[in-house]
């Protein structure tokens, strides 16, 4: 029986993962500050990739994972998310699916893996975590009212233990603002990761297995959707790829087991 609170893993592939490393000194705090617009220059052009008007959002700021964006944002204000949104999400005493100030959307939408309409009303924390693990058949253009844009590589990338996120915001957030523009405080690994990833399609994995990943639902009778880390059965659960016993039983390599929520 299949377990309904397993984790949304990454793809079983190790390419974006070679020669991933510090360097042997730490850099000076000039040479930081540059890394860090680097590294800032690099995550925006990726990310727009798929948005065509991130230029309204002045401010990138660099998170271990989007998840300490999460942790940070969430937890400013009451914030309503949607059913079948992040179980993580539920652990926030801010958060409720009845009431709040902020609006959080998953897009693709974690309860359905698919691209669904976005208000156009309430201010809104976009969380793009599947989006570059996904078709990315979504609007190329953002709503006036996204706050904030969250991205990050460890679904699509099979990165999550280099917790490189980021996050657009419309406004300047002070604390973040000093660490990483004046400071220079990033991960030194960030720039040669986003250099990587940047050489390739930005959902390069997805495509990759798209049609191993596609016969292999097929195979099982399950619905496919707009990622492809996860399909669902006819009454809805969603069910990871390395669930399914012919997944282990293939020619692809074993999963990595990264995390993820």
């Amino acid at each position: 029986m299949l377990n309904p609170k397993l984790q949304i893993l990454s793809y079983p592939d190790s390419f974006f993962r070679q020669q991933i490393c510090l360097p042997r000194i730490p850099l000076h705090e000039q040479d930081a500050i540059r890394s860090a617009e680097r590294a800032r220059e690099l995550a925006r052009s990726f990310s727009s990739r798929v948005f065509k008007n991130l230029d309204r959002y002045p401010f990138l700021y660099f998170t271990s994972g989007i998840t300490e964006a999460i942790d940070f944002l969430v937890s400013r204000q009451e914030t309503r998310i949607r059913e079948r949104e992040y179980r993580y999400l539920q652990a926030f005493p801010t958060v409720s699916q009845n009431r709040g100030e902020m609006h959080f959307l998953s897009s693709p939408f974690s309860g359905s893996g698919n691209f669904n309409s976005w208000p156009e009303i309430e201010p809104t924390i976009l969380d793009c975590s599947y989006l570059f693990a996904s078709n990315m058949k979504c609007p190329d253009l953002l709503p006036s009212n996204i706050e904030y844009v969250l991205m990050g590589l460890s679904k699509s990338h099979n990165l999550a233990d280099a917790r490189l996120g980021w996050f657009f915001s419309k406004r300047k957030i002070p604390s973040f603002h000093v660490l990483q523009y004046e400071y220079g405080y990033l991960n030194s690994s960030f720039c040669p990761i986003l250099e990587k990833v940047s050489e390739h399609a930005a959902n390069a994995l997805y495509l990759k297995f798209q049609k191993q990943f596609s016969e292999l639902y097929k195979k099982h009778g399950l619905q496919e959707c707009d990622t492809n880390l996860f399909a669902f059965t006819e009454e809805g659960q969603r069910v990871p790829y390395y669930a399914l016993d012919s997944f282990m039983q293939s020619d692809l390599p074993a999963p990595h087991f990264g995390g993820g929520i």
